[in-house]
């Protein structure tokens, strides 16, 4: 997995869809500092947060792994 481009995909899903960080943390049960790490591309996501962040904004977790654009799941 890219973890430029899963911080990129993930960064245009939550600006489309008007989410913030907090917001994202509260929808994923993961935490806002992580997510923080993962938008900045400091870290790779578990496929358990891969998943859930998937299902928060509504895109399919292998569009986020390989940083496509928005496919709805």
């Amino acid at each position: 997995m890219d973890t430029i481009k899963f911080a990129e995909c993930m960064k245009q899903n939550m600006k489309s869809k008007g989410l913030t960080i907090t917001v994202l943390a509260e929808l994923t049960g993961i935490s806002a500092t992580r997510l923080m790490e993962y938008e900045s591309s400091e870290f790779n996501p578990r496929s358990d947060e891969i998943y859930a962040i998937g299902k928060a904004l509504d895109v399919a977790p292998v569009v986020l792994m390989h940083g496509g654009g928005t496919i709805i799941t």
